[in-house]
This record gives C-alpha cells, structure tokens and sequence, in this order.
C-alpha cells in the first residue's frame, strides 16, 4: 500500500518537479515526507497577530496530526497511527447537540486518508486500500460501511455525497462508474464549484464534475495543484484556468497553496499564512476588525505545511504536528472545548495526545461571556430596549447595513462588533438572538412604518439553539431615528399583544 503525500508526484513517482517548496495537494502518512516535501514557511507574521501560546511538540508516546478536513461545523484530524478524532456539530436546524472538544473515532484504526462529504459523511481509505464511509456520529457510533469493488485506493474526494477514488496505479473511479473515469492520475482536489480537479502523471489536468470528466485546454505541463482550479508548471510559474480556459494567476509570487471560505480566502506562502475578506467572525486570524481587501499575517504558534478552510474558519495543520483554527466557533468547529469565537489562532487540545481531552458542549464558558452593551452616545430620540419579542432582555443590538435595507440584531448575549450575517449562526449555547430584517432590496432605511408586507417591509426572526429559525407571520412597527451611528423605533403590537416595545441598534462601519 503505497501512502499519500503532500507532493502531488510523490504518489506514483516523479514527474519532473523541482526541489523547491511545493503546494499541498493531500496528506501525507510519513511525517518524515512531509518535512522533505514542504519547505517550512518563514515566521513573519504581524506584530499585531501574536498568537495566545505557543504549540508544543508532542510528548512522548503521541502521535502527530498529518490531515485535516472541514465540512460546515465539523472537523476531523488524521494522526500518524491511523487514528481518526472529530470535533463540531451538523447545522441541519434542528440545533443537534455540539461536541466542542476532539473525540477519537473507535471505528477507525489504519486511517492513509479521510474525506467529509455532504452531510458530514465520513470516508475514511484504510491501509488495505479499501474505502469506508457513514454518517459521523460523534456522540455515538459513527457505522462504517464499506465501499464494494473498489480496491488499492490511495485517496477520496467527495463530489457532493459522491465519492471520487484515486487508486496506486492512477486510476479515478466513482461508484457508479464501470470504467476509470480518469487514468494516470496523481492527485486529487476540490474546486470551490464543486468539481474534483485531477492531476496527471503527463502534466494534463481534467475535471469531474459529477456527470463528465473534461480537460483544462492547453495545460500540459503541469506538476502539482494548489488553490481553486489551479496548479504550478514545470517553469515554477503558477497557471489558474475557469471553465477549462486558462487565465493568469493573480497573487503572491511565492505562493504555496490558497484556500477558501465564505466571502475569506487564506494563502499559505514561504513567508507564513495570510489570509483576506470577511472579518466579521475572525476569519482572518489576525484578531477583531473590519473586513479586508489586503491579506493579513496570521501569527500561528509555529511553521504551517498545510491549510484548510470551513465555511467561516480556518485551520493550519503546524510541523509540531499540532493543528491552530481560528474564525467562527458557534458549532464547536474549533475544537477547544468553547463555543467562544477566535479571531487570533488557538490550538486544538487533545489531538496529538494519546488520549482525547475531557467531553465538552461548549455553554459553559459561552453564557459566562455575556456582557452589557455599550449604550453611551443613544441619541435623545431613542429608548434603550428592555425586552424584543421573546428575549427577556436584551444585552446587545447591532445594525448591519448595506444601500438595500439593513439587518438589526437583539440579542440576550455579546454579539461580535460586526453584527452577524446570512451566513453566520447566532446563537451560542442556549442563549437566544432576534433578528429583524428591513427593506425589500430596492432603497435604503429610513423613517417609516415597516410590515411583513407593503413598500417597506420586514421580517422578524427568533434564532435559537434548540430549535430552528422561527419567522414571525406578521411584523408592524416604525423606524423613529436613522443616522450615521443608530437605528431606532418601536416594534407595534401585533396578535393581540398590547405592548409597545422600544428599540435601538448602533450601526457598524461599513467594512473597508
């Protein structure tokens, strides 16, 4: 059984690659490889990004973490002896219960390579070339089954909940697929579309997109992928193409490999990891602050090999053989036993160590974290908020606003400055946020009267943790004051309630 590595040639032997740092194209089983097949990046991270501790060598006895992959609030890690430990919770809106602190997967002992596919499916190649996967189950027995008629597989991608193979011989298969749907092959990686990108030993790339395999026209030179749909050449120079044309590469020089979240991307280069976008959870790593268009230095405890992304966080697997994430935590996805988001790198506990850290759900830190709203500066007009619909008090409000309308967020605990977004769960433990959502998405807010239907509408929401999003059927009140820095009003009776309830959001900075 031959092991994967992060070269994408080291699988099926050379392909005329230089002896430079090289992308991270999949995990490796030899820590021995890696080290050889990634150059370490350079520690120059900010001085304004320190990181809260610094990783430590495994101790004696431990093993190191060679992969890690992400898939919504969920996150497992791959170790040295094969061994699998996982840690978040599936968003289904059910609120199903989170396990913020890493548990060891029993059902799997000889892990070479593990996949999450949709709906946190687990696909785990084992060390006899056979591929398993079931729905992972992290507070009970996650039952894996095996896949029939498939054999000498090396790797596992997941298109959606298809899984894509890459057998020794270079072979890529699906299940259904009676033929190779790509031969000679030597590595596999997702596309931000969805698509499986496929390396071959000839230096061609094709792509699977779940119904046919197609080629990158004109690329016929290259030696490893990297990012989202693209790949080094023979040259050292990078190459990107978009619906199998080529276009130039846009970024750092030196750059060694390029993920993405939502609305945030992170580079990992000789010099570190920097990371770009949306900040409004810590996505960057560099601490709290508004979004950015420039990439900012991540100040990681020790020199990163790899890096993956969720949708809202991001982890890097470090030569101690340890893994630091940072960004949204409201699953437990970060794996330090709180529900607390990070917007500066942390390591996750437990996972080198040989046996897992203490269970944990994550409330308990989270609830003790709340904390009173700044409401110095509410202008005259406005009335500070002591109960929005079901909320017994409200502790934080914030107004995020764009040229369209705006969305208002209550909420019994400390919400993050930059309020929260579509894409962004709210609540933390059982700690409850109202969200009211203003306009049609054709002007701005101002003064007025607002309903759930008419020329200004709106739509009230109460976000919970154990139970989905419930929306309000009818929603009366008035917008009394806008300016640059409040939002403020009454929320009407409505149902038969006769309470007039006075409300106020401080507007956040549009992102720069």
């Amino acid at each position: 059984m031959i092991r994967w590595s992060l070269v994408a040639c080291a699988l099926v032997g050379a392909c005329g690659k230089s002896a430079k740092p090289t992308r991270s194209d999949a995990p490796t089983a030899d820590a021995s490889v890696v080290a050889d097949a990634v150059k370490p990046p350079g520690g120059d991270a900010g001085a304004d990004a320190v990181p809260p501790g610094r990783a430590t060598a495994p101790t004696a006895g431990a093993a190191k973490v060679l992969q890690v992959v992400i898939a919504d609030r969920v996150a497992c890690a791959r170790r040295t002896d094969g061994r699998v430990r996982c840690w978040g919770s599936p968003w289904d809106g059910r609120g199903l219960p989170v396990v913020a602190a890493a548990v060891e997967l029993p059902e799997v002992a000889t892990a070479v390579a593990i996949e999450l596919g949709a709906d946190q499916t687990l696909y785990v190649v084992t060390g006899d070339g056979t591929v398993r996967r079931g729905a992972l189950d992290l507070r009970g027995t996650t039952e894996l089954t095996q896949l029939e008629g498939i054999d000498d597989v090396v790797d596992v991608r997941a298109h959606g909940n298809v899984p894509v193979v890459l057998t020794r011989v270079g072979n890529v298969f699906t299940p259904a697929s009676a033929t190779p749907i790509g031969t000679n092959a030597v590595a596999l990686r997702h596309a931000t579309d969805g698509s499986i990108q496929v390396l071959h030993r000839d230096g061609r790339v094709s792509w699977y997109d779940g119904r046919r395999t197609r080629e990158v026209a004109k690329l016929a030179d290259a030696t490893a992928l990297f990012g989202d749909r693209c790949a080094e050449r023979r040259t050292g120079a990078p190459v990107c193409w978009d619906s199998g044309r080529i276009k130039p590469w846009v970024g750092a020089a030196n750059i060694l490999d390029r993920v993405h979240g939502q609305r945030f991307r992170c580079d990992l280069t000789a010099s570190g990891v920097a990371c770009a976008g949306a900040n409004h959870l810590g996505q960057l790593g560099a601490g709290p602050g508004p979004d950015r268009k420039e990439a900012k230095s991540v100040g990681l405890p020790g020199k990163p090999l790899s890096l993956v992304a969720g949708p809202r966080s991001a982890c890097a697997v470090l030569d101690s053989g340890e893994v630091a994430c940072w960004g949204a935590n409201d699953g437990g996805q970060l794996g330090d036993g709180t529900l607390l988001d990070r917007p500066l790198p942390i390591v996750v506990p437990g996972l080198t160590t040989p046996a897992p850290p203490a269970p944990s759900d994550g409330r308990a830190q989270v609830q003790a974290s709340s904390t009173a709203m700044d409401w110095s500066g509410l202008p005259a007009g406005c009335k500070r908020p002591g109960a929005i619909a079901t909320l017994p008090a409200v502790v934080s409000a914030y107004a995020w606003t764009t040229a369209r309308g705006a969305s208002l967020w209550f909420a019994d605990f400390a919400l993050p400055p930059a309020g929260h977004t579509a894409d962004a769960r709210p609540v933390r433990g059982a700690q409850r946020a109202i969200e009211l959502a203003l306009g049609n998405g054709r002007r701005a807010i101002d003064r007025g009267r607002y309903q759930a239907k008419g020329t200004r509408t709106a739509r009230l929401t109460t976000h919970a943790a154990e139970r989905a999003p419930e929306i309000a059927e009818r929603v009366d009140l008035v917008i009394e004051l806008v300016d640059k820095t409040w939002i403020c009003g009454q929320l009407l009776a409505v149902d038969g309630v006769q309470q007039r309830q006075p409300f106020a959001a401080r507007i956040q900075p549009r992102a720069r």
